[in-house]
């Protein structure tokens, strides 16, 4: 089984719009809603995928059954720490002329220490059924910025391999504790080793030497351009799936649960265990899937399964 972590869930509201101007009239050509968050994400996209998931996080008093409705029409496991208020509500605007998202996210209400003990409590009571445990997203006012580190050392502790996808502090405090796979994004990245990058060196550096300090697997997503993957056995590139893009927002999600469903075998009946190269496969066959789908929706199975077939892998 694979558990996730939701500490900041939210609704998402996607509207369509052709041509952004900024400071002028915009006419809306569609909107949708999805009740959403990263683990929430990943923990739908591995359902689809046929893994077993279970997703643990906050989830709050006001308006959280609309999350709760959400994940068990989806058949998704969970077990969240409920918490005051209401979840956070994110605007995403899609300009259909550039293909490009614009974002606007609230940061999410307050939790207390008393609810952030509850929370690592739970999640340490399902390592012992646990495979991976992925820890992605940001945090509520309230979460200590070592959060993450915290729950990957508890893993540890009980064997547990974790993936670990978050940007700043959340990020640079869980890469302490040496997770088993990371997934920034470029910008991610570059913000998390820019001293490194500003003194000539390159990603693919970077990440190898990310890997001999400690952590099996480093994934870097690049949006239309793919993704890089660095392990032991080497770095590997992957192009992104040429796909009409119905919505950019859970993509790289989806990306996380296509490793997941990789290291874990369990993608596809016939898939066995999962050659280093499928990691990237599964992972950019799974985003792309995602991309063919509007608003913050996963991949679906019969798309990954199109799709896995003509994604190629490079070593550099």
């Amino acid at each position: 089984m694979v558990v996730t972590v939701t500490l900041n869930p939210c609704i998402d509201r996607t509207i369509w719009i052709s041509g952004f101007e900024y400071g002028g009239t915009n006419r809306i050509l569609r909107t949708r809603q999805d009740v959403c968050g990263k683990g929430v994400n990943v923990g739908a996209a591995l359902r689809n995928l046929g893994v077993e998931t279970l997703c643990l996080g906050f989830n709050y008093l006001e308006n959280g059954a609309l999350l709760e409705r959400s994940m068990d029409a989806q058949g998704v496991a969970h077990d969240f720490v409920e918490v005051p208020g209401s979840l956070r509500m994110n605007i995403k605007v899609f300009d259909e002329a550039r293909r490009v998202m614009t974002e606007f996210n609230e940061r999410g209400e307050a939790v207390d220490a008393a609810a952030v003990k509850r929370l690592t409590g739970k999640t340490e009571e399902y390592m012992d059924r646990a495979e991976l445990l992925v820890l992605s997203g940001s945090a509520p006012q309230g979460v200590p910025e070592d959060i993450y580190g915290r729950l990957i050392r508890l893993a540890h502790q009980k064997g547990v391999r974790t993936v670990l996808d978050a940007s700043g502090a959340l990020f640079r405090e869980g890469l302490k504790e040496k997770p088993f796979l990371i997934k920034p994004n470029r910008d991610e990245f570059e913000e998390a080793f820019g001293t490194e990058l500003a003194a000539g060196k390159s990603m693919e550096e970077i990440a190898q030497g990310i890997v001999a300090q400690g952590i099996a697997y480093v994934c870097v997503s690049m949006g239309a351009e793919g993704a890089m993957l660095t392990c032991a056995e080497g770095v590997f590139r992957a192009d992104a799936p040429d796909v009409e893009v119905q919505g950019v927002q859970g993509a790289g999600d989806s990306l996380v649960a296509g490793m997941c469903a990789a290291l874990t075998g369990k993608a596809l009946a016939s898939a066995g265990q999962a050659a280093e190269e499928d990691v990237l496969r599964f992972a950019v066959a799974a985003a792309g899937a995602s991309l063919m789908r509007p608003g913050t929706q996963m991949c679906l199975r019969e798309d990954f399964c199109k799709l896995l077939k003509e994604v190629r892998i490079r070593k550099l």
